[in-house]
């Protein structure tokens, strides 16, 4: 039995024919090619990939520069605005206690001139001044000044104790010349138990007040 091999088709597709073949590997060169759309006009150039990161990272710094320069100029700020304030506060204070030792000075000034008073009562009233006096020592002490003023609240502190040994030392003399005859002697005692008030005068004029208005005006 013969068998001839156009007698079995194996192809999954019928093959075209050799025109059709040809017609479709033929280029068509009458039909114009479609033009594309016009191109839009390019912007301007930005900067190339490999910078964008280092100019990222150099605004960054920028901005934190300026983020520290502030807090700097905050900080110093806060630091004048307390250290302005530490200075009025002890002011305040140190002009309470004078005051207040100013009205011991005009009370004593009263009791020395009053007349007729007695020994005894002017001792009395001698010794209650003194301790009032004591207690603008210990409200001198307990001060907490600024440093410049340091020095100065000292010699506030020695002004105060002068006047405190000179208003018992008046209380004292008195009591010790209340029966002495000779005048001068008495005198003389007196006397100097007063310089001890005088030099808390001096004492607060030129090592206080002087060198205080000075720190606070610079």
């Amino acid at each position: 039995m013969s068998t001839r091999g156009d007698d079995f088709e194996f192809d999954f597709f019928d093959e075209p024919d050799e025109e059709t073949v040809t017609q479709r590997r033929r280029p068509v060169r009458d039909e114009p090619r479609p033009k594309r759309g016009a191109r839009r006009p390019r912007g301007p150039a930005g900067p190339p990939a490999g910078l964008t990161p280092i100019l990222r990272l150099v605004g960054l710094i920028a901005a934190a520069i300026v983020v520290v320069v502030l807090m700097v100029f905050w900080i110093q700020g806060c630091q004048n605005d307390a250290k302005a304030r530490s200075y009025r506060d002890y002011m305040e204070d140190v002009s309470a206690i004078a005051k207040a030792s100013t009205q011991t000075g005009k009370t004593l000034s009263s009791i020395l001139v009053t007349p007729g008073i007695k020994e005894k009562e002017l001792e009395t009233k001698l010794n209650g001044l003194a301790q009032q006096e004591q207690q603008n020592v210990a409200r001198a002490q307990s001060l907490n000044p600024p440093g410049h003023l340091r020095e100065a609240n000292r010699h506030l502190i020695e002004a105060l104790q002068f006047r405190v040994s000179g208003l018992r030392g008046l209380a004292d003399a008195f009591k010790s010349t209340a029966k002495l005859k000779d005048s001068d002697k008495a005198g003389a005692v007196l006397a100097e138990q007063a310089a001890r008030l005088l030099a808390s005068d001096i004492v607060w004029d030129d090592l206080f007040q002087t060198p205080a208005t000075q720190i606070l005006d610079e």
